[in-house]
């Protein structure tokens, strides 16, 4: 139900993985965003090869929840993202410089 995108980092955005936390620093809005715990742990697994039943199989380890609980909440988390525009989704898998291989 919610595979059919693929997602990947706004690459106009800088980042950084500090102690337990994720910051992104949204230079041309002025804006910067801390991601803690799930949030976090989601915009590590972005990677534009990646949907959200991909991320979700790999934090079903970490959560004790249901995997359609977990990917619910992934795709609800990832819109977010889009409206603010620091992921983008596609229907086929990022090449180039939207694949992060980071993480």
């Amino acid at each position: 139900m919610y595979s059919k995108y693929f997602w990947a980092k706004n690459i106009s955005l800088s980042w950084q993985h500090i102690d337990n936390n994720v910051y992104i620093i949204d230079h041309q809005n002025n804006e910067i965003y801390k991601l803690i715990d799930v949030g976090k742990h989601i915009w590590l697994e972005i990677d534009g090869r990646k949907n959200i039943e991909q991320i979700a199989f790999t934090l079903i380890q970490i959560y004790d929840v249901s995997l359609q609980e977990l990917s619910k909440d992934i795709h609800y988390f990832l819109d977010y993202l889009n409206m603010l525009e620091l992921v983008l989704k596609s229907d086929k898998p990022f090449s180039g410089l939207f694949v992060d291989d980071n993480y």
